[in-house]
């Protein structure tokens, strides 16, 4: 039986709404009487067969759903190696075909037109309110779930310990240079915040992505340059290792089962990303990009040892 949810959908659409993020929280409501997988472009591994992996992914689907917008539309890769494999699927009865319009496009001239939508195309997600929005992904989410059911294809994932035992290694040696490189970033910015404190002589209490941003201007050339070197850890390793973290529990749903904590370690990865994508790329005023406690989902503490601890179990 069929177990992945194939979701297409193009990066500059979701650059601003998150449709992709959002749509992925309402069907993971419904993971404990929906069990599957997602599947989407970016589990693609770098130079990896691309038609294989599509081919693959629509093998094992039951349901493929498109998010469409002007990017969707635009974009060449959907265009040249994802809607080739997707509509003839769909043609032949191999998967069952959801079209969300979320953004205004010219959809009567695309091939898409013959097929039918979910929502209508000239009232697309963007042009309605947030509750609005969020009412259509629901409805989606809620329609998917009954047509699967009548199709009879609701089955468990396999919750094999020796399946997750390789994820959960992998887990385990992210996290691990995660905590590595987030100590040099703490030990670098007190040091960068020390020696401005110093030299402009400051007595003001503030966290580092504050501070960082209220006197970069004042900085001097050997300051700029620790500053760019907490910045790169950030741009290159934290946000590297974040997402592959998150990759690997998305992949590997059933981790959450084992290990109950690994689901808020989603949440504050998911924050982390998005804070990273909207707010961190967009301001070189920022050498840190921080998610705790004030955003309502601080890092689990402890997760580091629940991994490490499971993996000691497993293996005996």
């Amino acid at each position: 039986m069929s177990k992945k949810i194939f979701i297409s959908y193009s990066h500059t659409d979701n650059e601003t709404h998150l449709w992709l993020e959002r749509l992925k929280g309402f069907l993971d409501a419904v993971q404990d009487q929906l069990p599957f997988r997602i599947w989407e472009d970016t589990m693609i591994p770098n130079g990896g067969d691309w038609r294989k992996s599509i081919n693959d992914a629509l093998s094992e689907s039951a349901v493929a759903i498109l998010l469409v917008g002007q990017g969707f539309l635009a974009s060449r890769f959907i265009k040249e190696k994802e809607l080739p494999e997707v509509l003839p699927a769909k043609d032949k009865n191999r998967v069952r075909l959801y079209i969300l319009y979320v953004g205004f496009c010219p959809w009567q001239y695309s091939v898409l037109e013959p097929y039918e939508a979910f929502n209508d195309p000239d009232k697309p997600l963007e042009s309605l309110t947030d509750p609005m929005q969020n009412q259509w992904l629901n409805n989606l989410v809620v329609t998917i779930r009954k047509d699967l059911e009548n199709i009879e294809v609701l089955e468990a994932i396999p919750n094999s310990t020796i399946d997750l035992i390789e994820p959960m290694q992998n887990l385990k040696d992210h996290l691990e240079v995660t905590k590595t490189t987030l100590i040099t970033i703490l030990n670098r910015s007190q040091n960068l915040l020390r020696s401005v404190q110093r030299r402009l002589e400051i007595d003001e209490h503030l966290q580092y992505e504050q501070f960082f941003l209220r006197y970069y201007d004042l900085m001097n050339e050997e300051e700029h340059f620790q500053f760019d070197q907490i910045r790169a850890l950030t741009e290159g390793v934290m946000f590297g290792e974040n997402n592959s973290i998150l990759q690997i529990i998305e992949q590997n749903r059933t981790l959450r089962d084992e290990l109950p904590i690994i689901g808020a370690l989603k949440t504050h990865l998911i924050i982390w990303l998005n804070k990273y994508k909207l707010v961190f790329s967009k301001n070189k005023k920022m050498a840190v990009c921080f998610t705790g406690v004030e955003d309502g989902v601080p890092f689990p503490l402890g997760v580091d040892e629940q991994v490490e601890n499971w993996l000691k179990i497993h293996r005996e």
